[in-house]
């Protein structure tokens, strides 16, 4: 059974975020966010108190190029504010190699450490632990791409290089990028417990256990994670591994149990049989490729387990009552995914080796994560192309990205990050691509959790901001949403008529917001919905799925699924 929530300190539990130049912004924000959300759904007092801290609270340039402010120094090691730290949180990035070498950073985390109930690290992060000696004796895990160096270097360390996170004693350390905030939530899970962490694990549009696609985030999702630690891992097995022997003999043998008390206590648990569950997540791992890839519906029946195509055939109609055909054609379009490198629903793909500029609008309110994780998967293309052959690298020119806010200063989100941005709306040049993050401040919502601050500039409404991406949008060749930015389009125009989606709690929202206006839409409850050169997504992580497909149409498959697999997307490519 899951461990009842740890007692709580008579205040709130100080989390602290280590920065430094170069870190990765993801790394920084993930967790952030999945603590912060915490804050809005925990009963009572807010659990966390947040910070990030460096050496300096002047602007710290993050590994992505956007400047994010430390809300504080980190002192002197036996100051106060250093002797009451529950939680350390050591993100990573490609400033880790000069972090590891920082002798003043080393002695401080060394110091501060033993002191701290939890120490966390991120991604790359693990090295620094390492080089503090924290990790020597442990099991540990970093990037996929790190375990090998880790291991090199720090010999002491027990590297395991599979798992999302590794939990040995006091300290924690997670895979690369996004496995940041599974972490965040197995922490969150264990100090606030079960419903808690199912409500943050809902709101984010992520799973505890990481299956993909957003119809799994709707009120049957509690209903969907085991108690039992055993069960749970089981699940998550089934996810990873839609194509394995997935009968009840195999998976009761996998749990250690009788097929009969299998059978039984799975049910109870999960609140479905094996069998509706494994068909449940074979279907969803369909849905994936079907919208992903140019794989005929036999070979996407084959790699979700289903030898028969009319076995998976009539399974598809059971779940989403549509053939896997339709689906494709309603959801995808009339041409498949292509699975060389011109995408059909844009002509911006292999014209010429030409770097595509891409902006991320941001503003006062702006959710970090809506921001930052598209734009993490769209800076992996730089590092992804390294992996190519020589005549392909040749072609992928790095993208030019810009954080666009509107006087081109600072914006505070709706955590209070205080993000940077590289340009104003009046000086940002034509983009290729123009993307709009979500966040409390893109409308006035009926259900808020964040508690917008009253006089906000509510995007939606906000003219300059709607005029920015009327304007940009004649020209660009992909207009995109994360999350409520979808609102924000709406505003300015875009979406009449379209099919689009935003965040689950605030669907009845936005066809509120379209029945006022008297423009028809199509409100599709997918990770991301394409409509044209029109991308929306659903909440928050579901921005990560629609930056893949970003880059899919810039580049190709090769590419997208390189910069998928650097940030270790939430949800599989195909």
């Amino acid at each position: 059974m899951a461990a009842a929530p740890v007692v709580a300190p008579d205040g709130p539990r100080r989390v602290v975020i280590v920065a430094y130049p170069d870190v990765q912004v993801l790394d920084v924000v993930g967790p952030l966010e999945v603590f912060a959300v915490a804050n809005r759904f925990a009963e009572g007092s807010p659990p966390y108190a947040i910070e990030v801290a460096a050496a300096t609270t002047e602007p710290l340039r993050t590994s992505g190029g956007l400047a994010i402010v430390p809300d504080r120094r980190l002192g002197r090691p036996s100051s106060r504010r250093n002797r009451d730290i529950d939680t350390l949180v050591v993100a990573g990035g490609e400033g880790t190699e000069a972090a590891v070498v920082d002798a003043t950073l080393r002695s401080w985390i060394v110091a501060v450490a033993p002191r701290c109930r939890r120490v966390v690290s991120v991604c790359s992060g693990a090295f620094l632990l390492a080089a503090a000696g924290l990790l020597d004796g442990k099991r540990a895990t970093t990037h996929w791409s790190e375990c090998h160096t880790l291991e090199q270097y720090f010999p002491k360390v027990i590297v395991e290089p599979d798992p999302i996170f590794v939990r040995d004693g006091s300290v924690a350390t997670s895979a690369g990028i996004t496995a940041g905030i599974d972490l965040a939530l197995a922490l969150v899970e264990e100090d606030c417990g079960r419903e808690v962490a199912l409500q943050v694990a809902r709101w984010l549009v992520v799973f505890l256990r990481r299956p993909g696609g957003q119809s799994q985030f709707s009120a049957q999702l509690d209903a969907q994670l085991a108690e039992r630690d055993e069960l749970a891992d089981l699940q998550a097995w089934i996810v990873d591994h839609p194509d394995a022997d997935l009968t009840v003999a195999a998976l009761a043998a996998r749990a250690g149990m009788s097929e009969r008390n299998f059978t039984r206590v799975f049910a109870r648990e999960v609140g479905a049989t094996p069998a509706d569950y494994v068909e449940r997540v074979r279907v969803e791992t369909a849905r994936r490729l079907l919208e992903t890839t140019g794989l005929t519906v036999a070979e996407v029946a084959r790699r979700c387990g289903y030898a028969n195509p009319d076995t998976f055939q009539r399974a598809f109609v059971r779940q989403l009552g549509v053939t896997p055909s339709d689906y494709r054609r309603r959801f995808v379009g009339p041409t498949p995914r292509s699975t060389d490198d011109q995408h059909p629903d844009c002509d911006c793909a292999r014209r010429a080796p030409t770097a595509p500029t891409i902006g991320m609008v941001i503003f006062d309110g702006c959710d970090e994560l809506d921001a930052i994780g598209p734009a993490n998967v769209i800076f992996a293309v730089n590092p992804v192309r390294f992996f190519l052959p020589p005549e392909e690298a040749a072609a992928v020119v790095p993208p030019v990205v810009h954080f666009v806010s509107e006087d081109g200063g600072t914006v505070t989100s709706a955590n209070g990050v205080v993000l940077t941005a590289t340009t104003s709306y009046a000086e940002c040049p034509p983009l290729d691509a123009v993307i709009v993050a979500g966040g409390s401040g893109t409308h006035r919502a009926e259900v808020d959790p964040y508690d917008s601050a009253a006089g906000r500039h509510y995007q939606n409404h906000h003219e300059p901001t709607l005029e920015f991406i009327r304007r940009q949008a004649e020209t660009a060749q992909v207009v995109a949403s994360v999350c409520t930015g979808t609102f924000v389009l709406a505003g300015a125009g875009l979406v009449a008529g379209k099919r689009v989606n935003t965040h689950w709690a605030y669907r009845d929202d936005l066809a509120r917001f379209m029945a006022d206006r008297g423009e028809p839409v199509e409100i599709v409850p997918d990770r991301v919905v394409a409509d044209g050169s029109l991308l929306t997504c659903g909440g928050v992580s579901s921005g990560i799925d629609m930056a893949v497909e970003l880059v899919r149409r810039f580049y190709g498959d090769a590419v997208a699924e390189g910069a998928a697999a650097a940030v270790e997307r939430v949800t599989p490519v195909g």
